[in-house]
């Protein structure tokens, strides 16, 4: 990392030399490629295309117009940071700090910004073309509003095939109004009438047709296929014996009975089933499905342990002396009680966490942000505070007896 910060800085002094317009602070550059730590400094113009900047703590820096093009800033610290018009295209910006972040007009196009917090960034006329935000925190932003507004927003009914509304979307409005305007009732009626339910035909009516003397038609008997149940039908399927019974008979009435008609509710049964099932049981469904929140603060101190990471989780009254997690990202977490004495915290995130009553003794916090932290009752005695961001922290009780404050910032 350091040999292409080296040769970031001899292009930029390049730049300088050769009169291009150019206000970013060689300093401020050097000391960026020495410990990758540059709060509040001046970097606006540099070149920082293809920088691996992982991790860096660039709080509150100055980044207008800088070109950070397919930069690494991977969990880098950018809280209140100004990108005015930065170009940051194709850059790996997942798991950074952003809160407070300038984005007008900067381009972002390509950029991964998963999981990053966004907290009340401004992305006003930001070139997001093909950027990604999974997993990212976007409260506060246009694009929280965006997404807020579109869910908020009243469906649009579909107009009804033949609806008026519906011809007009489709139609001249001359050529829809004509079409409302015709009287299509009567033709909805006819095609309805054939498909009304059959009335039950009287046993006399039904016998009717088989009587000999509508069978017996001398009219080219040849040419019309003999009527069903006519005497012509039942000799062609039948003996003559059995024919005569039924031509004979009168009581022909049973044939054509209702039980022959009452098949109705047949059809009705299969349907049941495809009814939808009740919304409680869908709702248990997903409920089960959902993840359980782990409120647990001893399985979030080993998520915390192994990634360096714990934002918005339980670490209340957690036991971390001693240890070693420079840079950790513990963005509004709730650290009420814990023993964090002797910890090595440097340029660590608290930003908005809950650190009340927690014990803070002779940790080094150098860098640290702690805006709008709950530091209330909080032990910070002999601790190490300098460069620290302590704006909008709440200190209201907190021992700050012994403790180095030099360049920290409230």
């Amino acid at each position: 990392m350091k040999r292409i910060l080296a040769a970031i800085s001899l292009v930029n002094c390049f730049v300088l030399a050769t009169g291009t317009a150019s206000a970013f602070n060689q300093a401020d550059l050097d000391k960026l490629r020495d410990i990758n730590n540059c709060v509040n400094c001046d970097l606006s113009h540099a070149n920082l295309i293809n920088a691996d900047l992982r991790n860096a703590n660039l709080t509150g820096a100055n980044l207008q117009y800088a070109n950070l093009a397919g930069a690494n800033l991977q969990m880098a610290l950018l809280d209140g940071a100004d990108l005015y018009r930065a170009n940051l295209a194709g850059a790996n910006l997942r798991m950074c700090d952003f809160a407070g972040a300038n984005f007008k007009e900067a381009n972002l196009a390509g950029s991964k910004l998963d999981g990053a917090d966004m907290y009340r960034a401004e992305l006003a006329d930001a070139n997001l073309k093909a950027a990604t935000f999974d997993a990212a925190y976007l409260k506060g932003t246009e694009l929280e509003k965006e997404a807020s507004a579109a869910a908020a927003a009243p469906e649009v009914p579909v107009p009804t095939a033949g609806s008026a509304e519906r011809l007009q979307a489709v139609m001249s409005p001359e050529k829809a109004a004509a079409v409302v305007a015709a009287p299509a009732a009567p033709i909805i009626e006819e095609h309805l009438a054939p498909v009304a339910a059959a009335p039950v035909v009287p046993a006399a009516e039904a016998v009717a047709p088989v009587q000999v003397p509508v069978v017996a038609a001398p009219e080219a008997p040849q040419q019309t296929p003999p009527a069903p149940g006519s005497a012509e039908h039942l000799l062609a399927v039948m003996s003559p014996e059995k024919v005569a019974a039924p031509a004979a008979a009168a009581p022909v009435e049973a044939p054509v009975a209702a039980p022959e008609i009452a098949a109705a509710p047949i059809v009705e049964e299969p349907l049941a089933p495809v009814a939808a099932p009740p919304v409680d049981k869908a709702e248990e469904a997903i409920a089960s499905a959902a993840p359980p929140v782990v409120k647990d603060p001893q399985a979030n101190l080993a998520t915390l342990l192994a990634t360096s990471r714990c934002v918005e989780c339980n670490l209340s009254g957690v036991d971390l002396s001693g240890a070693k997690l420079k840079k950790v990202i513990l963005e509004r977490a709730d650290l009420s009680g814990a023993n964090l004495a002797g910890a090595n915290l440097e340029g660590a995130n608290f930003k908005g966490a809950k650190c009340v009553g927690a014990n803070l003794t002779g940790a080094d916090l150098e860098g640290a942000d702690f805006y709008k932290a709950d530091l209330t009752n909080a032990i910070l005695r002999d601790a190490n505070l300098e460069e620290a961001l302590l704006d909008g922290a709440e200190l209201t009780g907190a021992d700050l007896q012994g403790a180095k404050m030099e360049g920290a910032r409230k």
